[in-house]
């Protein structure tokens, strides 16, 4: 059961114009895409992770693109609440319990419409925006879309603790039915 780790509820900061990616740096996070679009872009992308790309990833990434390696998961609101958007566009994901982190301190994401959470709490032009996977210039316009202070602002209004929470209680409460043989 996928539970985030909610760290301290702190003060919203200043987000500025930054793009964030967490996660495992591997082939079917989708990231050599990721990062031929930012090449493209004149925004900041953090990459939060390690993994058997990450010397590769590094190799073809311009200077708009910072790696961070590994950061402690409980060091990880501070980069959620200091980004623009989260930026997910796997391959192929389960779940995507990053882009529900990101949710939770009010940061909206970009999605890959195969990411799982898609169907649960990420809903296009809600929170979020659902991008394909390999389609650079869809990831590109919606990375745009977002530095539109109007879209972002509606998108952000969607994102928030609560919602996190009750979805979270619900889940706890389906298990532990199980559990009890309800």
């Amino acid at each position: 059961m996928g539970i985030i780790n909610y760290g301290g509820q702190e003060q919203e900061v200043e987000r500025g114009f930054k793009f964030l990616y967490v996660g495992r740096l591997s082939p079917e996070k989708n990231l050599d895409t990721l990062i031929k679009v930012f090449n493209s872009l004149p925004h900041h992308l953090s990459i939060v992770g390690e993994g058997p790309e990450y010397s590769k990833l590094q190799s073809i990434s311009n200077n708009n693109i910072h790696f961070h390696g590994y950061v402690n998961n409980e060091e990880l609101a501070t980069y959620y609440r200091s980004c623009r958007a989260l930026v997910l566009i796997s391959k192929d994901e389960p779940y995507g319990l990053v882009a529900e982190e990101a949710l939770f301190f009010g940061t909206p994401a970009i999605v890959s419409s195969v990411c799982g959470i898609v169907d649960t709490l990420c809903f296009h032009q809600k929170n979020s925006l659902v991008v394909e996977a390999t389609d650079r210039e869809a990831i590109g316009k919606a990375v745009e879309l977002i530095m539109d202070n109007k879209v972002y602002a509606s998108l952000k209004k969607d994102c928030n603790s609560q919602k996190i929470m009750s979805k979270n209680e619900k889940q706890v409460k389906f298990y532990t039915d199980y559990i009890r043989g309800k």
